[in-house]
C-alpha cells in the first residue's frame, strides 16, 4: 500500500533469485480522507501504472488522482498485489529444456522451470513441445519469468515467426515479442502443454523461461 504523498520500493528477496510480477493494482478512497488499510467498504478503481519491474519496483503517489468511479474523489492510496517468481530452482536443479530428448513428453511434477533451447540465446529453427502433469485434484499456475521472441510488435502480429503456446484443455495462450514477468495462466486441468515454435534463426532474442507450480 502506497499512501498519497509517499513512495515505496517493492523488492524480492535474494536479488537475482526472483523477479517481481505485479498481479493487480488499484486506487482506493477511504471516505475519511485518511490513508487506511484497504477495506471492502472503500471505493476502488483499477490502476494502470505501466510499471516495468524486474527484481524491484519503485512506486510513488505524489499527485492526487481523482477517480471517476468514486465521484471524482481523490484516491487516498494505491494498493498493489505482487508476487516474486523464482528464476532458479533450489539445490541447483537444472531447468527443463523444452526441446531436450526425454523418455516421455509428459513430465509428472509439482513445480519446475522450463526454458527454450540454449536460453538465453535463441538458436536455430525448432518446433518442440512438452506436457506437465500433476495429481487430478490439483491445478497449475504458470508464470513468465522472461520471454523475448521475434514478433509481437503490433496488435495485428500473429506471432508467426516465433511463439510460446500454452494449452490448457481446449484453451490456448500464445506469447511472442518482449513480455514482462507475469502470471499467465491458472489452469482448469491438471495437464498443461507447452509448444515452442521458431521458424528461423533470429539474432538478438533470448527465447523464454517460465516457472510453474501447483
Amino acid at each position: 500500500q502506497i499512501c498519497l504523498g509517499t513512495a515505496h520500493t517493492l523488492r524480492c528477496p535474494r536479488g537475482s533469485d526472483y523477479v517481481l510480477s505485479i498481479i493487480s493494482s488499484s486506487y482506493g478512497v477511504t471516505g475519511t480522507g485518511l490513508c487506511e488499510i484497504p477495506a471492502s467498504n472503500h471505493c476502488h478503481q483499477e490502476a494502470s501504472l505501466g510499471l516495468t519491474c524486474t527484481h524491484s519496483c519503485f512506486i510513488e503517489y505524489i499527485i492526487p488522482r481523482p477517480l471517476t468511479q468514486c465521484n471524482a474523489q481523490n484516491a487516498d492510496y494505491i494498493s498493489i498485489d505482487y508476487q516474486c517468481i523464482p528464476t532458479r530452482l533450489p539445490n541447483s536443479e537444472n531447468p527443463i529444456d523444452i526441446c531436450a530428448s526425454t523418455t516421455t513428453d509428459t513430465i509428472a511434477m509439482n513445480s519446475g522451470i522450463m526454458i527454450s533451447p540454449q536460453y538465453p540465446i535463441l538458436g536455430a529453427a525448432r518446433t518442440c513441445s512438452k506436457k506437465i502433469e500433476t495429481l487430478p485434484n490439483k491445478l497449475w499456475m504458470v508464470f513468465i519469468v522472461d520471454l523475448f521472441l521475434e514478433g509481437g510488435s503490433t496488435i495485428a502480429d500473429t506471432c508467426d515467426a516465433a511463439s510460446l503456446n500454452i494449452y490448457d484443455g481446449n484453451d490456448r495462450i500464445i506469447r511472442c515479442g518482449l513480455q514482462q514477468p507475469e502470471l499467465v495462466l491458472v489452469s482448469c486441468s491438471n495437464i498443461v502443454e507447452f509448444k515452442f515454435v521458431s521458424t528461423h534463426q533470429a539474432l538478438g532474442y533470448r527465447g523464454f523461461k517460465i516457472f510453474f507450480q501447483t
